[in-house]
Parts: C-alpha cells; sequence; structure tokens
C-alpha cells in the first residue's frame, strides 16, 4: 500500500523515475496531509487515504486548471499581437487568435491531466484519440 501521508502515488506507468530524495511535490503533500489533518482533527474525524488522495487528485486538477488559464491568456496575447503587428487576418485577428489559443489550451489541459491529474493504474487501458476528441467536442 502506498504511503499517502509521504506524498506517494500509487504505481501507474508514468511514476517511474529516479529520485534521490524528496522531491518538491512530496513535501507538498505532506504539508498539504498536516493542513487535513489538523483540521480533521478539529471536528474530531479522521484523515482517511481515499479523502487524501481525492484532495490531492482535486488540487493537482486545480493546478492544471490555472496552468491552462495560463496558456490561454498568453496564447491569445501573443497572436494577437504577433498578426497585428504583420497585419494578418485583418479584423478577424482576434477571432484567430482566440481558435488558436483555445486549441493550445485544450491540448494543454489534455495532456497534463492525463499525465498528472487522471493517471492510468497498472492494467488499465484508455483510447486517447478518442478522448481527445471526446475533449474538443465538448
Amino acid at each position: 500500500m502506498a504511503d499517502f501521508k509521504n506524498g506517494s502515488e500509487p504505481t501507474d506507468k508514468h511514476s517511474e523515475r529516479q529520485s534521490v530524495g524528496p522531491t518538491a511535490w512530496e513535501w507538498i503533500c505532506k504539508v498539504i496531509y498536516a493542513v487535513l489533518d489538523v483540521l480533521f482533527r478539529l471536528v474530531h474525524k479522521e484523515l482517511k487515504e481515499e479523502q487524501f488522495h481525492a484532495f490531492m487528485q482535486f488540487v493537482k486538477f486545480s493546478i492544471v486548471g490555472v496552468s491552462n488559464t495560463l496558456i490561454s491568456y498568453v496564447t491569445y496575447v501573443v497572436g494577437l499581437l504577433v498578426f497585428r503587428r504583420f497585419h494578418w487576418f485583418g479584423k478577424q485577428d482576434y477571432l484567430i487568435a482566440q481558435v488558436l489559443a483555445f486549441i493550445i489550451s485544450v491540448a494543454w489541459s489534455f495532456y497534463w491531466n492525463n499525465r498528472f491529474v487522471f493517471t492510468l493504474q497498472e492494467g488499465e487501458h484508455r483510447s486517447l484519440w478518442r478522448a481527445l476528441i471526446k475533449t474538443y467536442i465538448s
């Protein structure tokens, strides 16, 4: 069983990395666990492993969401500045910049959510192309 208090996640196909000491993520997990443990004790409850993992998945999803917003905004602004500088696309430049920002930010979010948030467990399979198409459609 994973030591969820020390930030260990269940093994998946992406967790095969060598580490000499604790990673930044492990320290973040320890701090979050300590804070949650104190909060749970204040209400006379015990912090269970499932609750901690669910909360950490929420934290990861939030990190990906914030980074997605930043990527979208930066892509839009850079695209708009480049299009206006070179007089590309005329009065439609803001629309093209928005479409470009959307495509890039959705791809960014899809990649990191699959790699970091909703990881596959041992023996689990997912059609990435089908999931990506569903993501763009929705």
